[in-house]
């Protein structure tokens, strides 16, 4: 049972780094080939902004509970601001709802992440304590 849980908590870590190593070289093509490759080609803004999400993907890889938080919060914050500078959608538009669809899939990997996190340390908590009682057990 407990391996059962730990595999489940492994594979949305797992899921979360593949959407995060996906949204980076997505924005990395994105603005590199994308119409906005001479407005980001000296830009110190472009390598922060994708160093951000890079090295929260690394720290979910490693199982960082905090990483896992904050890489959420980054991106909702990024396209909240995104939406805000965009405007308003025309209601006609099919292909904008395209990038919000892909936003929300997005969410929800990296809430996986959050919630695998979590799940991942709480059950190598209760395994640990598992063990150190077996050990003083077995003293006894």
């Amino acid at each position: 049972m407990l391996h059962d849980e730990l595999t489940i908590a492994k594979n949305k870590i797992r899921n979360a780094v593949i959407a995060g190593v996906f949204c980076s070289v997505t924005t990395l093509l994105m603005k590199t080939f994308g119409s906005g490759y001479l407005e980001y080609e000296y830009d110190w803004i472009f390598y922060f902004d994708l160093a951000i999400p890079v090295g929260l993907t690394l720290g979910v890889y490693r199982k960082s509970r905090v990483c896992a938080i904050l890489l959420f919060v980054c991106y909702l914050y990024s396209k909240i601001i995104y939406l805000i500078s965009a405007g308003p959608m025309s209601g006609s538009d099919t292909m904008s709802l395209v990038p919000i669809m892909m936003s929300m899939g997005y969410l929800y990997m990296f809430g996986q992440g959050i919630s695998g996190a979590f799940a991942y340390h709480k059950l190598k908590k209760r395994n640990s304590l598992q063990l150190n009682r077996t050990e003083i057990s077995e003293l006894d």
